[in-house]
């Protein structure tokens, strides 16, 4: 009896130790699933992370930042993870559907402006403004034009469909302009004199001195008016009411008067007054002349 008993103890403890040891294999087996379930969900959430931050430099920069993490297609979807939709980015272009990249001009694509992209504003002022270049400094206002660098304003008159101002330009430039016997007043009548270099600038945006072609037509037309403000030659001025001088923008050609032999000459418009002690036949002529002497600028508007 007493052997019986010492068998069955026996066999019930070998049951007993069987049954310990399939335990924690199993358990390694659930724990080793969970493991892997574990790391997959890891995985996926750092990919969604690291796509969440090339968003957000996207948005903030206004350029798609590619990252080597990021993919076109997205991971395929397990039941331990949900798979959110982040925009696509292929080939540069901001979307949330898959394939709006292949239309550039789908309304979720972004691009900046170019630099040299120009805005036209439209303007809501009735005045005219006659510059196409930077300096908008001339209008005209009730027949008369305005040079807004300095307000002052000249009477006009049209020549074969051009418009010409009927006085000669009074704009102080920074250096080479002059009043006549350096009177103010001779400045406010005549206008003043200018050295070649200061005449480049004399006419305000919008206008230019009158060309050789110009001076032709006008030369052509008996009512049209001259004017006779002098010269400046060293610091001396004389001919005022007797003679006018105006720069010219054109060539020197070999007829015309030869006034100046260096190599600072440039072409100005001889006017002589019929009226005066200076008359003379020609009364109207191009002639050759130095460029540091002080002549007129009658302007034209482009």
């Amino acid at each position: 009896m007493k052997i019986l008993s010492y068998l069955l103890l026996s066999l019930a403890l070998l049951l007993s130790a069987c049954l310990f040891e399939s335990e924690p294999e199993e358990e390694s087996e659930s724990k080793s699933s969970s493991s892997t379930e574990v790391v997959t969900s890891s995985s996926s959430t750092k990919s969604s992370s690291s796509s969440s931050v090339t968003t957000n430099k996207s948005s903030s920069s206004g350029t798609v930042v590619n990252s080597s993490s990021s993919s076109e297609n997205p991971p395929e979807s397990s039941s331990s993870s949900v798979w959110v939709d982040y925009p696509y980015y292929s080939s540069g272009v901001f979307c949330f559907t898959e394939g709006c990249e292949d239309n550039p001009t789908s309304s979720s694509s972004s691009e900046e402006p170019s630099s040299s992209s120009v805005v036209v504003i439209p303007s809501s002022s009735s005045v005219v403004i006659l510059s196409s270049s930077s300096q908008q400094d001339a209008v005209i206002e009730g027949g008369v034009m305005i040079d807004k660098r300095d307000e002052q304003q000249y009477e006009l008159t049209s020549l074969n469909g051009k418009t010409w101002m009927a006085q000669s330009i009074n704009y102080a430039t920074a250096a080479g302009s002059f009043c006549y016997q350096d009177n103010e007043t001779n400045c406010d009548v005549y206008g003043r004199l200018y050295t070649y270099e200061a005449a480049q600038s004399a006419c305000p945006g919008g206008w230019h001195i009158a060309t050789r072609a110009e001076f032709e037509e006008a030369m052509a037309e008996p009512t049209f008016l001259w004017l006779y403000a002098g010269r400046m030659n060293n610091n001396t001025y004389n001919f005022v009411d007797g003679m006018g001088f105006h720069w010219v923008d054109g060539p020197i050609e070999s007829s015309d008067n030869q006034n100046c032999s260096s190599d600072q000459c440039a072409l100005i418009f001889v006017q002589k007054n019929p009226d005066s002690d200076y008359a003379a036949d020609p009364a109207l002529f191009f002639q050759k002349d130095n460029k540091m002497k002080g002549f007129s600028v009658r302007c034209v508007k482009n």
